[in-house]
């Protein structure tokens, strides 16, 4: 695959510029329109915790996560944990996509390593990866940095970062959330495979070679739990995302009756 690097023009954070995830996180904050979604250090405008704490159905964290999507767009339970892990599950996988699509560079996001932030404002889930290893290719100058781990190849690459999202991460919330709303795993994983695809077809023309290719091959290489959730609708000029599952918006508070892009129950 053949893909091609861009240069935001934002501006670093300090510390960030010497670190092998500044690139990426330049990339990211392009696609989030400039919202702090992944942080080399946490910041001062969420509550930070151990992303471990929220593999506990029942700890303080989860709660807090719950209560807050909740009460802010008057849900119940069930789609109150859809909604909060949408959220969540794009902001954890934003950085790792975009750092395998444009720099090969990935952050590795166990949860034993990386911190999340909840805020009462946008965005409302926030990752600190200072702690994080980052996967490099072995050719890679930032490969000497002290948080690189060099592979082989760009399939080893990805890989890496499915073990560490997907099987050490998002796997541990996901059933957390199941075992505190029954809420549906199938539906969340859902949003993760929605989260996977999206970030190959949203950049301008000539940013990733054959984006669609590209969106399917990401989906392919995050396995099993993803496949078939998503469809990669390759419309002229404007390739999308179509989901299999939905993420409950539509069913309740300020969402009721509103339908996003990819939904699976009104299709545009």
């Amino acid at each position: 695959m053949t893909v091609r690097a861009v240069e935001p023009a934002v501006d670093h954070v300090d510390g960030e510029e010497a670190h092998p995830l500044g690139p990426v996180l330049q990339s990211v904050a392009r696609v989030a329109n400039g919202a702090p979604l992944a942080s080399i250090g946490a910041d001062e405008t969420a509550t930070w915790h151990p992303a471990s704490c929220l593999a506990d159905p029942d700890g303080p964290v989860l709660t807090r996560l719950l209560d807050d999507a909740a009460r802010r767009w008057g849900l119940g339970p069930h789609a109150a944990a859809a909604l909060a892990f949408k959220g969540y599950a794009w902001a954890a996988t934003l950085p790792v996509v975009v750092g395998w699509l444009l720099h090969q560079r990935v952050p590795l996001l166990d949860a034993a390593r990386v911190r999340v932030g909840i805020a009462d404002d946008l965005p409302y889930v926030r990752f600190d990866l200072a702690g994080a290893s980052v996967g490099v290719l072995r050719g890679d100058p930032a490969a000497a940095h002290p948080s690189a781990l060099a592979v082989d190849d760009p399939a080893a690459l990805l890989a890496a970062a499915k073990a560490a999202l997907v099987d050490d991460h998002l796997a541990g919330v996901i059933t957390a959330l199941d075992r505190a709303t029954r809420v549906g795993e199938r539906l969340l994983w859902g949003s993760v495979a929605e989260a996977i695809a999206q970030p190959a077809l949203i950049w301008p023309a000539g940013t990733v070679a054959d984006p669609v290719a590209t969106s399917r091959r990401l989906i392919d290489g995050f396995g099993e739990h993803v496949a078939d959730l998503v469809e990669i609708v390759d419309d002229p000029g404007r390739p999308r995302v179509q989901r299999r599952t939905c993420c409950l918006w539509f069913t309740g508070g300020i969402g009721r009756g509103r339908y996003c892009a990819s939904c699976c129950v009104t299709r545009r």
